[in-house]
């Protein structure tokens, strides 16, 4: 058997091409990737303001098979129609908490009016079943347009109405958000006022029943950074 060395092997003139002229070079079969992220970034979502279809839930794996021990709503205005594109956007539609058995369902809507709450949920009961917990947030845009006394006394009926209606469930308040200008009224002040009263309200209705509290104590109207951009849509 020959043995060939650096020595031995004959070097190719200068000027020769390494293949026939016209030869193709073979290329080699592409690697089927079975590690890392393979799949397609997904589909921007479209600006429904309603809860993602299951196929967009960001969610696969084990974390799609994990049985739903606590299914969350959080049903409310724009705060929470934003606060849904971005944890799809950021994490996924369930916050990162489905592999804990935590299911959320998001229903917000633009513009909504507190007194529109009773007829999105019971539009969400007949779709799905009770959840165990449900957060509202909404109030925010009837208070420029509804007098204090009377907007605090339908929330309490509200929420009674509520804890009735779903014996199960945990009814979370979470508080009414400050702002920079509010929509009909120049008197901030007034409105902050009366906004703090709201909460009050709203936090001993849902407590009354047995209920929790969600207070954001660190989003205040003086932090402008938090509203650069977004101050029309809250």
């Amino acid at each position: 058997m020959p043995v060939y060395n650096k020595s031995s092997t004959k070097k190719r003139p200068a000027g020769t091409p390494s293949r026939a002229l016209g030869q193709r070079k073979r290329r080699r079969p592409a690697r089927l990737q079975t590690e890392g992220n393979t799949e397609p970034e997904p589909e921007p979502q479209q600006e429904t303001g309603l809860e993602p279809e299951p196929e967009s839930d960001n969610v696969t794996g084990e974390q799609a098979r994990a049985p739903v021990e606590n299914d969350v709503w959080i049903v409310g205005s724009s705060i929470i129609y934003w606060a849904q594109r971005m944890s799809v956007k950021l994490l996924d539609s369930h916050l990162k908490l489905r592999h804990r058995g935590v299911l959320v369902r998001w229903s917000g809507h633009r513009g909504m009016s507190w007194f529109q709450l009773l007829n999105v949920i019971k539009d969400q009961l007949s779709l799905k079943p009770p959840p165990d917990f449900l957060i509202l947030h909404t109030g925010g845009n009837d208070l420029g347009s509804i007098p204090t006394g009377g907007l605090c006394a339908r929330i309490r009926q509200d929420v009674e109405h509520l804890h009735e209606m779903l014996p199960g469930c945990t009814i979370i308040w979470s508080d009414i958000l400050p702002r920079i200008t509010y929509r009909g009224c120049d008197k901030v002040q007034s409105i902050e006022r009366k906004r703090k009263r709201i909460n009050r309200s709203g936090r001993l209705a849902a407590l009354d029943v047995g209920g929790r509290v969600i207070k954001h104590p660190d989003i205040s109207h003086t932090c402008k950074g938090l509203y650069l951009g977004m101050t029309r849509f809250i």
